[in-house]
């Protein structure tokens, strides 16, 4: 009998967040629970450092641009669209595959970019998308909206579309047929403001003031990139708020995951479901003098919560690619004959960071000039990186203009066991020679099946402005 598979990304979520990741005990109990029942992967690493190519190869099994998700320069919406098409049609993409053999697909996401923006919605039977009011007046500047931004964080009544994604995937399933289902759940309340609601919100009404001030100031992308190329300006306390919060709001996705499982259990799918729980990337949150997820593919960013429960088994030695979930969760609905081999060498996993400002290094010492920052953020800027790591060793490859304009080697090495911060790579010399060798193979395959970047088609639509004032609010525009 196929098994039922449950995805739930918990987008933005870091790994320490979690109990089975060094959060404290009783901080996420239903997660804790479902790594006793299964697995939680002590070492498993997205593939990028922000949703969109992330989602694609935990989607795909392949890396991001593989499967056709460069971004450099620019974030238009189309090209992942055509990205997502062909990969539907090429039957290599995880929703199609499981279709077509048979399983009721049904995605819900309070994601702007997991959603038809971004060509998501495609191989499934159902997509929803949750959409969620809180962040409508986050970086607005007309004094009423600021008031009631911050009004609204103080009741800390909203939520990002938890409690939406939870009425949506109640509602289906009362509704289903009884063949076999493949969900996917997309939920965003670890995203950047961090201001869960009561009562997962342990703040008194004047912190919350602040806090609501401070995502204003510091969580807009001006402020993320200025801070993470050399312009960190974020208090301490502020930082201390962003913590906790952020932590509470893993909490309160624990209390989802808690009502999902309760869900199961009344219509008696909890044993024959496979239940995966991971995140696209996750966050930095003053770690570094680094804020947000921009501009680096350090462990607080790559390395993800990975955990498991059903009628299958994960192995956790070694390294888990998240290239190759995909694989996994076929497998374990009992689909054998699968696309899903992501091609690189056992116990490595492949990272690919594309900056936005690569292709014109002109235009990043424009930007950072006007916020008051020298070369070295300009070079930053426009510098791309792909990474391999095993775990502990990661060998980096800068790429780009920034790289050229700066002469930066070609290989960069971080001991991270030794410099759990990653801020001072250093030349290849410290790490024995199979292992080099291993992370060179890596870099040497996702080079070789790289495909050129997917091309806007001339008829695509004009970018909606709505849906570019959401993502301008979730700091991706």
């Amino acid at each position: 009998m196929s098994a039922n598979v449950i995805l739930v990304v918990f987008d933005t979520a870091r790994a320490d967040a979690f109990e089975p990741y060094g959060a404290p005990a009783g901080a996420t109990p239903a997660i804790a629970e479902l790594a006793r029942r299964g697995a939680a992967h002590p070492r498993a690493f997205a593939n990028a450092s922000w949703t969109v190519p992330s989602h694609a190869s935990m989607l795909s099994g392949q890396l991001p641009r593989s499967a056709g998700f460069q971004h450099r320069g620019d974030t238009k919406a189309a090209s992942y669209v055509e990205a997502n098409r062909r990969l539907v049609a090429a039957g290599q993409s995880l929703p199609e595959v499981m279709r077509r053999a048979g399983f009721d697909t049904f995605g819900v996401s309070g994601n702007t970019w997991i959603s038809d923006h971004g060509g998501f919605d495609q191989g499934f039977d159902r997509f929803e998308v949750v959409t969620h009011r809180r962040q409508a007046r986050l970086h607005k500047t007309g004094l009423r909206d600021r008031v009631a931004w911050r009004v609204d964080a103080v009741r800390a009544q909203l939520d990002d579309g938890a409690d939406a994604v939870s009425d949506a995937l109640d509602g289906w399933l009362a509704q289903r047929a009884h063949n076999p289902f493949f969900l996917f759940v997309n939920l965003i309340e670890c995203h950047s403001p961090y201001l869960p609601p009561k009562p997962f919100n342990p703040l008194g009404p004047v912190d919350r003031w602040r806090s609501a001030a401070e995502a204003s100031r510091y969580l807009n992308v001006e402020s993320i990139w200025r801070c993470s190329l050399g312009g960190f300006d974020v208090p301490d306390d502020a930082i201390a708020r962003m913590r906790e919060l952020h932590a509470a709001s893993a909490s309160q996705l624990d209390a989802w995951l808690a009502r999902l499982l309760s869900a199961l259990d009344r219509h008696g799918l909890v044993d024959e479901t496979q239940i995966v729980l991971t995140s696209d990337h996750g966050e930095n949150l003053g770690d570094g003098q680094l804020l947000g997820h921009a501009f680096s593919l350090d462990n607080r960013l790559i390395r993800v919560p990975l955990v498991t429960a059903g009628p299958a088994t994960l192995a956790t030695d070694g390294v888990m690619s998240l290239t190759r979930l995909p694989r996994f969760i076929a497998e374990s609905a009992g689909i054998d004959d699968h696309p899903f081999d992501d091609g690189l060498p056992d116990g490595v996993a492949v990272a690919q960071l594309d900056a936005p400002g690569d292709g014109d290094h002109a235009r990043c010492v424009s930007v950072t000039s006007a916020w008051g920052l020298g070369p070295d953020a300009a070079t930053r800027m426009g510098t791309s990186v792909v990474c391999a790591t095993d775990g502990r060793f990661k060998l980096l490859r800068p790429q780009g203009t920034g790289a050229r304009a700066a002469g930066l080697p070609e290989e960069l090495l971080i001991d991270v066991d030794a410099d759990p911060l990653e801020v001072a790579p250093t030349t290849p010399t410290a790490v024995d020679d199979a292992t080099l060798a291993t992370l060179r193979r890596a870099l040497d395959i996702a080079a070789e099946s790289e495909r050129p970047k997917t091309p806007v088609p001339s008829s695509a639509p004009a970018e909606d402005e709505a849906l570019a004032e959401q993502l301008r609010h979730l700091g991706y525009l």
